[in-house]
């Protein structure tokens, strides 16, 4: 795409209404190059994971990065944790004898985060 074209494209994304662009910025690339949308469930999750709501000012956002989903394997929460870790949106592990959830930068770009609040976030690999 040439820069005229590209300028083109931005300036028509810009006055697109607020709700569409954050379906926009919402898409994301999987593994294999198809469109990624993160659904409401997945962004609570991820929100609620890195301490980004409006309990916390923006500037704090990202002070954790953990979700302690336990073992029961039937959790809701923990099917859809699985399935974002599946693309890519987290990694798990084991954390005192419990599986624990970080987020990735995929998964915390998906809700939103500025280049700022990514660079003091510790985030999984």
């Amino acid at each position: 795409m040439n820069l005229k074209n590209y300028a083109r494209q931005y300036n028509a994304l810009a006055l697109l209404p607020r709700s569409f662009c954050a379906v926009r910025n919402s898409a994301l690339l999987g593994d294999n190059g198809e469109s990624l949308m993160v659904n409401e469930k997945q962004k609570q999750i991820l929100q609620h994971m890195l301490g980004a709501d409006s309990r916390y000012l923006k500037k704090q956002w990202g002070f954790r990065n953990h979700y302690c989903a336990g073992d029961n394997k039937d959790c809701s929460d923990r099917l859809e944790l699985e399935k974002m870790q599946r693309d890519g949106l987290v990694k798990s592990g084991d954390r005192i004898g419990s599986t624990t959830f970080w987020a990735t930068k995929k998964g915390a770009e998906s809700i939103g985060f500025k280049a700022y609040q990514l660079r003091n976030t510790n985030l999984a690999a």
